[in-house]
């Protein structure tokens, strides 16, 4: 097999956090797979793809109701995550107390 332009990570981005874990755990076991498909599922331990805005704006209303914006009154960076992962993203952004 050749996995020199693998694509196979982004499957399982859009198949869910289960699927990315299981390609992380994969990627560390090059006793069990070939070395070219760990180092193509490694991309997972380093980035993932990041959700939209749109899906942030709509878990912070799902969890902290219509008025979000009063707890949350700024996000830096434009509104881009600084760090991705398969289950969660963070944002910098200025909260009120």
């Amino acid at each position: 097999m050749i996995f020199k332009d693998c694509f196979f990570y982004t499957d399982l981005e859009l198949a869910g956090p289960i699927f990315v874990k299981l390609g992380q755990w994969a990627s560390t076991r090059r006793d069990l797979f070939p070395e070219e498909l760990c180092c193509c599922l490694a991309k997972l331990q380093r980035r993932t793809t990041a959700h939209s805005w749109f899906y942030t704006k709509r878990s912070l209303e799902r969890a902290f109701g219509p008025y979000w914006k009063c707890i949350f009154v700024k996000f830096d960076n434009n509104k881009e995550p600084v760090g991705s992962g398969c289950c969660a993203q963070v944002f910098y952004c200025l909260g009120v107390h």
